[in-house]
């Protein structure tokens, strides 16, 4: 059997070919990779007791280790994006490729997918007047003066944008968090935890499906904030919401309410891991990669996090008591045209950058070698937040933007061929 600390090296190998996959891609791996690969992959047992998906494949597996399921997913998830034939407006095409790309969630414990705002069911009122008064806050950082990208894609004008970021700083919202990215779902799955585990279940436990699967079977809703509070960005994250919470959630799920099918589809690797913290984790899952901090939501987040909520407490009141108690600037934040155009000229690449790694990393399929944006997730994308797609079309017309004339056409041949699909089969895939 590989050692995990083997493991863990080819893990780390096999991080940086996906790395480039989305940068430049192209997948580069090779034969001995390949061979490294799986022979850690073939210490994946299916467990015991797992459930069996409607076609009989397994859906649950145990890993000897975390490095044993960071290799397992990764593999996967790379080999996945590697399709026979050419993405085109068939129906044999759209079968075989259609949503194919997977979703990883990680837990430091083999929890129930269950949002946070359910899980306190008696603070469920509080959690949404915490998040109006987020909103409220936010809104006043993003006004028609403040930076001009915001014209490109959107402030912070509804509670479902602003639960997005609570979502990402702390706060109990009706979303679960996924990533298209299988090590975001390990660091998670591997942070420090007070949980004891049962002494029977010291498992963490990665749960992964396609996308095409969830699209079927739950709410989706991408929430996309504003491109400068990156943190969803940087971990390629997706959400979905589940919304309002059930008056009461049982103690053992039976699956047989909707909001249950999420999780009953899922498949599952769990890995035996050390409590309350992994001792050899920091060097490969760096905070500051996958966590990356912004000083100013942190700050207004913990604020919120500690008002008293009373019923006669006026929001609109409390939002500008906070603002006025806030220390650090938002990164966006400027003001006056003069600075907004000096700030603005190298702003706009890496916000660019960030939009097309994060469509890369979700979408990116090779079809005989041809980088091929799966059409049915950018349409998808594109009715769910089209802002993204709008706000890259605007980058690419400045005068530094041809850099990513490229992925505007792609983006434009993907939708052009969900169109033809939906014109030939009535978009039934």
């Amino acid at each position: 059997m590989p050692s995990s600390e083997y493991a863990k090296s080819i893990a780390i190998e096999l991080r940086y070919v996906f790395l480039e996959f989305i940068e430049k891609r192209e997948l580069r791996m090779t034969v001995q990779l390949r061979d490294q690969a799986n022979a850690v992959i073939d210490d994946i047992l299916i467990k015991s007791n797992s459930r069996n998906s409607p076609t009989g494949l397994p859906l649950d597996y145990e890993a000897p280790s975390i490095w044993h399921a960071a290799c397992f997913l990764q593999y996967a998830n790379l080999l996945n994006r590697v399709r026979k034939g050419k993405y085109e407006a068939s129906h044999d095409s759209y079968t075989k490729n259609m949503g194919v790309s997977a979703l990883y969630r990680g837990q430091v414990l083999p929890w129930n997918i269950i949002p946070t705002n359910w899980r306190q069911l008696k603070c469920n009122n509080r959690n949404q007047i915490r998040i109006e008064v987020l909103a409220n806050v936010l809104s006043r950082y993003m006004t028609k003066e403040d930076a001009i990208e915001f014209d490109l894609f959107g402030r912070i004008d509804n509670i479902e944008r602003a639960s997005a970021i609570a979502q990402h700083y702390g706060l109990g919202t009706n979303y679960i968090d996924f990533s298209f990215d299988p090590m975001v779902a390990i660091f998670f799955a591997s942070q420090k935890t007070n949980t004891p585990p049962p002494s029977d279940n010291a498992y963490g436990v990665i749960y992964n499906i396609p996308f095409y699967k969830m699209d079927a079977i739950s709410k989706i809703h991408l929430s996309i904030p504003p491109i400068q509070a990156r943190r969803m960005f940087q971990q390629f994250g997706f959400l979905t919401d589940f919304g309002t919470p059930p008056v009461k959630i049982p103690e053992q799920l039976k699956f047989d309410q909707e909001w249950m099918y999420l999780q009953q589809n899922c498949s599952r690797v769990f890995f035996r891991r050390e409590y309350p913290c992994l001792e050899d984790r920091d060097e490969v899952l760096i905070k500051e990669h996958f966590l990356p901090s912004n000083p100013f939501l942190e700050e207004v987040c913990d604020k919120i996090k500690i008002i008293e909520i009373t019923s006669e407490l006026d929001i609109n009141q409390t939002a500008e008591s906070i603002t006025q108690s806030i220390t650090n600037r938002p990164q966006w934040y400027v003001n006056g045209l003069d600075d907004v155009f000096i700030y603005t000229d190298s702003f706009f690449q890496e916000i660019g950058k960030t939009l097309e790694n994060y469509l890369n990393a979700a979408c990116l399929l090779l079809c005989e070698g041809e980088p091929t944006l799966d059409p049915f997730m950018i349409s998808r994308f594109a009715s769910i937040e089209p802002s993204i797609f709008r706000g890259l079309k605007e980058i690419e017309a400045l005068p530094y933007g041809n850099e990513f004339t490229n992925t505007c056409q792609l983006i434009t041949k993907s939708i052009n061929t969900q169109i033809e699909y939906n014109r030939k089969y009535g978009g039934q895939a």
